[in-house]
């Protein structure tokens, strides 16, 4: 029975009040918890707002605050539980210039302004207080790690704490964690981690994604033996922190063995400082690989020697997804190391930016453009692409390989110094066709053999002049439904 009354705040159910706290969202948790108990309690119970939560310890560590501030949160860790089930924790020592290497604006200035009341009274004393702050930063770390809760499914950590008592810390048993980050900027610091991290991973049953970044240093043997008993592990991620330090370290054979032997392996991210060039028989500047979308993507390649043996060490192991998209920026291909290659041969998409048959100039620009050979070298070990790029690479020498591809339904031929085209049943299955910044002065009649073509981009050809053969050109595409042209000249027997 209804009594007609309009609901008020005291008469809303918990779940209704649990939604208005998530939309005014943490910012506003003083305001709210000081309304009663019940909406301090509810406040803190309401999994919206716990999900996600960011511990960045900057503003403490620069305002000398940064003990107090473990106590504090390692007892809000304590009373959220099992609601929190993401943490980007940032920890390090002030006189180790914490304050300034991660200052990049994504403090969580939020959370303490929800809880700076709950910290208060938490940090004040009694057992989360007072004893624990004469602690060393790394027991208090301990401290706080701890706190997580063993319900856990995702932890990013950032250290950044001298080496001295690194021993001394205890990484916490999360049985459910899914996704692992640690980001360990000093390198002497990093180096005293390994070990418990080693030991941290083989606790880790669940482990599918797992991120490092640290100095320029390969994993320890221990590192590696533990990564490669992650027989679940889908994404790995091995990164250099900063791009100042300078290589030494490289990934020996005991960790490119690990990778190998990771079988459920989709994604795969590796620095190309910590690649050894012998071992890739070539140098990189970057590389990443997807292997749910077979998608890998190379720049700065340098030194190729042979492309079986680059590929087999940036690829997972077979019975993987196959590669299908390979796109190589600002870099080298030497057609004599442009042999056959298996994980080529299934390739359905390939776009090469800004590559060259020699070394550039230090800064990745080309001292020489792409020949057409060896261009031609790779597209004779795809031949069933389906969409190709070749952008900034050519010198109006067209590949002679790409004139007996068939099924190719997408080029692009972009800044390629191209003048004509040659005829060919190469274009009869072209959908999408860019011709732009070439210098074209009439537009190629080989054109009119692309019967499938629905889109043409012919923009930054300056000298280019649409008359009348170019009309009689595009008559016979019937399919043609959109030209982009805004440039060059268009004659009055085209109009």
């Amino acid at each position: 029975m209804t009594t007609g009354r309009a609901p008020t705040l005291q008469t809303l159910p918990e779940s209704a009040l649990t939604r208005i706290m998530e939309l005014c969202g943490k910012a506003h948790g003083p305001s709210i918890c000081a309304v009663c108990k019940s909406w301090n309690t509810l406040f803190f119970s309401s999994p919206g707002l716990w999900r996600a939560l960011p511990l960045d310890g900057r503003r403490a560590a620069r305002a000398g605050k940064l003990l107090a501030w473990l106590v504090a949160k390692r007892a809000l860790l304590a009373r959220l539980g099992p609601l929190v089930a993401a943490v980007d924790a940032r920890l390090g020592d002030p006189e180790a210039g914490f304050g300034q290497v991660f200052d990049d604006g994504n403090s969580d200035d939020e959370v303490d302004d929800a809880t700076k009341d709950e910290e208060g009274s938490e940090a004040g004393g009694g057992e989360a207080g007072g004893g624990e702050a004469d602690g060393s930063l790394w027991e208090l770390t301990n401290a706080l790690l701890q706190a997580l809760s063993p319900s856990l499914s995702e932890l990013r950590l950032t250290l950044e704490c001298k080496a001295h008592g690194a021993e001394a810390l205890a990484l916490p048993t999360l049985p459910h964690l899914a996704r692992l980050h640690l980001d360990l900027a000093r390198e002497r610091a990093a180096e005293a981690l390994q070990p418990a991290a080693a030991a941290w991973l083989a606790q880790l049953p669940n482990l599918e994604a797992f991120s490092w970044h640290g100095p320029a240093t390969d994993p320890s043997p221990a590192l590696a033996g533990a990564l490669g008993a992650l027989s679940g592990l889908t994404a790995l991620e091995l990164r250099v922190s900063s791009q100042m330090m300078v290589s030494e370290g490289r990934l020996s054979p005991e960790t490119g063995a690990a990778i190998a032997g990771l079988t459920a392996l989709r994604s795969l991210s590796i620095d190309a400082a910590l690649i050894e060039p012998e071992m890739a028989g070539a140098s990189l500047c970057r590389c990443s690989w997807d292997g749910r979308a077979g998608e890998l993507e190379l720049e700065g390649l340098a030194g190729l020697r042979s492309w079986a043996q680059l590929l087999g060490m940036l690829l997972p192991p077979a019975g993987n997804a196959p590669l299908r998209t390979l796109r190589i920026e600002r870099s080298e291909l030497p057609a004599g190391a442009l042999v056959v290659c298996p994980p080529l041969h299934e390739m359905t998409q390939l776009l090469l930016h800004r590559c060259t048959d020699s070394a550039g100039d230090g800064n990745f620009q080309p001292a020489t453009r792409l020949s057409g050979a060896a261009a031609s070298a790779l597209l004779h070990s795809a031949p069933h692409l389906e969409s190709l790029g070749i952008v900034s690479c050519l010198q109006d020498e067209f590949p002679a390989a790409l004139t007996t591809m068939r099924g190719l339904t997408r080029l692009d031929l972009t800044d390629n110094g191209l003048t004509n085209l040659p005829p060919g049943d190469w274009l009869a299955d072209l959908k999408a066709l860019a011709l732009s910044s070439n210098s074209f002065t009439a537009l190629p009649p080989a054109l009119a053999g692309a019967t499938a073509l629905t889109a043409l981009e012919l923009t930054g050809n300056w000298q280019l002049c649409l008359d009348a053969a170019a009309a009689d050109v595009l008559s016979q595409l019937s399919q043609l439904s959109k030209v982009n042209y805004a440039a060059g000249r268009v004659n009055d027997a085209f109009r």
